[in-house]
């Protein structure tokens, strides 16, 4: 798709929206920013993050699969003690965060999802292995699943949840929508699909979206979109 003067709306919280903003303004598009979700603290008030840091020794591994997940992590007293686990990320820019934390040896699987990561985990004998999977409240359940039935102790523990922003300007999208002002729409988590789509139906604009194109970071956001009715296109 040629970006040029075209205008894309960016979904992502707005700490994690400038490099995607440059991006898509570098191929000439004009952006408008949106976001559709909020990093929160785990409902929970990270009392089960903080059990499972009392016991981090005992884990041999920890898994990653979002940066949010990583800052959520080690923000919590403790994070880097007694740390002996292998770690695994399921992508680049996780695995980034990651070595920001002065973190090495992370294991990153070739394909940047929770089916690619799991791949690369089952290389490694998990029988018995004490895994910790701290992760969003609305997280999938494909990669703890898949890790439990090759012998795995699985821990999930909730690390942070993601809400519609307080400041969420809902009649502003509605507006860009109705009167047929965006070309495409970027995402970056099932999550925002699940805010967008909520928001496209109380307002009715269902057939406004045949005209635009979706842009999907990774299968999960792709399987939301899918799920919604709505074609995408990698993020180019």
């Amino acid at each position: 798709m040629n970006l040029t003067a075209k205008t894309i709306l960016i979904t992502r919280p707005m700490d994690q929206a400038a490099d995607t903003i440059a991006q898509f303004e570098a191929k000439g598009a004009k952006v408008i920013h949106i976001p559709l979700i909020a990093i929160v603290p785990p409902s929970d008030g990270y009392a089960g993050l903080d059990r499972a840091l009392a016991e981090l020794s005992s884990y041999d591994w920890i898994l990653f699969t979002s940066q949010n997940a990583v800052a959520a992590f080690f923000s919590r007293p403790g994070a880097k003690e007694n740390m002996r686990a292998a770690l695994a990320a399921v992508g680049t820019k996780t695995a980034e965060a990651l070595s920001r934390q002065g973190l090495k040896n992370i294991i990153v699987p070739k394909d940047h999802h929770a089916e690619g990561l799991l791949t690369v985990l089952a290389e490694h004998p998990l029988a018995g292995k004490k895994v910790l999977f701290p992760r969003a409240k609305e997280g999938r359940d494909v990669l703890a699943d898949g890790l439990r039935s090759l012998g795995a102790k699985v821990d999930l523990v909730e690390a942070y949840q993601t809400i519609l922003p307080k400041n969420f300007d809902e009649q502003r999208l509605i507006s860009l929508i109705a009167e047929e002002k965006l070309d495409g729409i970027h995402f970056a988590s099932p999550s925002a699909v699940k805010n967008f789509m909520a928001v496209v139906k109380r307002a009715g604009l269902e057939a406004k979206l045949e005209r635009l194109t979706f842009f999907a970071i990774g299968p999960a956001t792709k399987a939301a979109l899918e799920k919604a009715g709505l074609n995408s296109r990698p993020e180019e």
